[in-house]
């Protein structure tokens, strides 16, 4: 080595920062229960009465949280109604 040859310093990059979570779109059964506050049984029979819209992916039963906040609005009852 070159004793009038500095080495190259070599600063190191800033690190990035951490990418954003990706939203979760589909809710298994038990996390679309816990998300309405009812048991995964419950989640079954309104999708089996046809209340509660649910995607089907090889074996896996999955809910939108789009279709749940659609549910609740269908469910929304007014006082006195």
């Amino acid at each position: 080595m070159n004793p009038n040859h500095s080495p190259e310093q070599v600063i190191p990059a800033a690190p990035r920062p951490p990418a954003p979570p990706v939203p979760r779109l589909l809710l298994s059964e038990v996390e679309a229960g816990k998300a309405l506050g009812v048991s995964s049984r419950t989640v079954f029979s309104l999708r089996k009465a046809g209340k509660l819209a649910s995607v089907s992916i090889g074996t896996r039963r999955l809910y939108s949280v789009a279709d749940l906040e659609a549910f609740i609005a269908r469910a929304r009852t007014v006082a006195g109604q």
